[in-house]
């Protein structure tokens, strides 16, 4: 982090004359020049300390006109530091009410008066102004008080700048919307009470209604966070983001809901939100109609389907994919080593999917949640053999697997068990060493059937693996040109 070298000298009234000079009452530790850490000096981007403090940071490379968020309730803080080497990990040296730390919306920034009358300073320490919201440290600046005047000056340029009357430090910042952010380009914040609200990203492709009553015992305030991620590599829904294989077919977008307090685990919202995300998917594409918001967790290992919902405070013109994001593309190895982990799961993925009532996108781009986490689009299909998985051949005529895939839910109302097209499944053959020796990659038909025809595979014994980018595989065993003795 670039730091800014600054001092502001606080000089408190006092009923003495004044003097530019400390009071002798105790050496002072020798320290580094006081810093500031805010957007304008190599600290968080969107986020500002505005004058008296500092000089006016418009014109700054971070500095966003028109992107203010108004809409976060921020805490500052007093720590007092023996030194600049020093941190705030103690107590703090005064925390501001609530109620006194205001937004002035025509200023487009916060601010919050600093008596610093009212509980006095020592001279020979140090103070550190601090702005969090939630646990988030946003930033913070250094002030050096002075046993005299009624004035604060900038050691560094020699700027005076006067106190108002009482010896009080106007404070003001401004937080911008991407304050919270890692993704700036598609993200938005906000602090939410018990009479609930919308948040949208700055794009309007992605957002989460809270209702009314909806924070758990305890919980006063929510400060929610959503911002779409970068799935370059990588599958939204893995639970563990590195390896998990998620078993669903997956479409962009992808977000993250992080709030503070966390809303994930044991604890979760009384009343469910609703989530709204834009999808990268033409309606007129035949799998649209199986689509299902899902969300997952890598603390709590888990992928859950949502119950849809309409999500009205969305606008989807001009959103598109960053990336495709098929789960088991480009995994590699043998597909029976990297089901098998899958398989572990299967059946906790599966209970998870089976009990919920699910609905349509046409009733909006939207799910119902009480936890928040990653949340994207998947196709949540079931993929069964067609006939028997037991296959022979006397040599002369070919081997043919044959799977279909279902979709658990369609989006229109059309019941369980309706077959999804243009899905790819890959059929691969393995000898009993397990080399590979044959495969074939099919879409499924209109009636959501795959089939792979080999004709030239030798004398033997054979595993055929059908594999989709969906919840499960097929195995298939095949003896070609062997005897099976009743």
């Amino acid at each position: 982090m670039r730091l800014r070298s600054i001092t502001l000298l606080l000089c408190i009234l006092a009923v003495a004359a004044c003097a530019d000079q400390r009071t002798p009452t105790a050496p002072r530790a020798s320290a580094p020049s006081a810093i500031i850490s805010d957007g304008a000096s190599g600290g968080n981007p969107d986020f500002f300390f505005l004058p008296p403090m500092v000089p006016n940071p418009v014109g700054s490379p971070d500095f966003e006109p028109g992107a203010f968020n108004g809409r976060l309730a921020p805490v500052v803080e007093i720590c007092e530091l023996a030194t600049l080497s020093d941190d705030c990990s103690g107590p703090a040296f005064y925390t501001f009410p609530r109620s006194e730390v205001r937004v002035v919306p025509s200023g487009e920034h916060y601010m919050v008066n600093w008596k610093t009358d009212v509980k006095r300073l020592d001279p020979t320490k140090y103070y550190r102004v601090r702005v969090l919201v939630g646990g988030r440290l946003l930033g913070f600046a250094d002030v050096d008080p002075v046993s005299s005047g009624s004035e604060l000056r900038n050691a560094r340029t020699g700027e005076v700048i006067p106190l108002l009357p009482g010896s009080t430090l106007p404070i003001k910042f401004r937080i911008e919307r991407s304050a919270l952010c890692d993704n700036r380009s598609d993200c938005g914040s906000a602090t939410f009470t018990n009479e609930g609200g919308t948040l949208v990203t700055n794009t309007k492709y992605a957002g989460v209604e809270l209702p009314p009553d909806a924070l758990p015992p305890g919980v006063t305030e929510l400060t929610l966070t959503i911002e779409r991620v970068n799935t370059a590599g990588r599958s939204c829904l893995d639970v563990d983001q590195i390896e998990m294989y998620s078993p669903l077919l997956e479409f962009d977008g992808c977000y993250k809901i992080t709030s503070d307090p966390a809303m994930y685990g044991s604890s979760s919202l009384l009343q469910p939100a609703t989530v709204g995300i834009c999808v990268a998917l033409a309606e007129t594409d035949p799998k649209y109609d199986f689509l299902q918001l899902h969300r997952s967790n890598e603390f709590e290992a888990v992928i859950e389907a949502l119950p849809s919902a309409p999500a009205t405070f969305l606008d989807c013109a001009g959103f598109s994919a960053s990336v495709a994001t098929t789960a088991s593309a480009a995994r590699g190895g043998w597909p029976g080593l990297a089901m098998s982990r899958l398989r572990a799961a299967g059946s906790a993925v599966a209970s998870l999917l089976a009990p919920r009532p699910l609905y349509a996108v046409d009733l909006g781009l939207g799910g119902k949640t009480t936890k928040l986490s990653n949340f994207g689009w998947a196709l949540p299909d079931t993929i069964a053999p067609v006939g028997s998985t037991t296959l022979t051949s006397d040599g002369t005529t070919p081997i043919v697997p044959s799977v279909q895939l279902l979709g658990t839910q369609v989006h229109d109302g059309t019941p369980f068990g309706t077959p999804v097209p243009t899905i790819p499944v890959t059929f691969t053959v393995y000898d009993y060493y397990y080399n590979v020796v044959a495969s074939a990659t099919v879409q499924t038909d209109a009636q959501g059937v795959a089939s792979a025809s080999f004709s030239s595979l030798s004398q033997g014994s054979y595993t055929i693996y059908a594999d989709a980018p969906a919840y499960g595989n097929v195995t298939f065993t095949a003896d070609v040109g062997v005897v099976i003795i009743p």
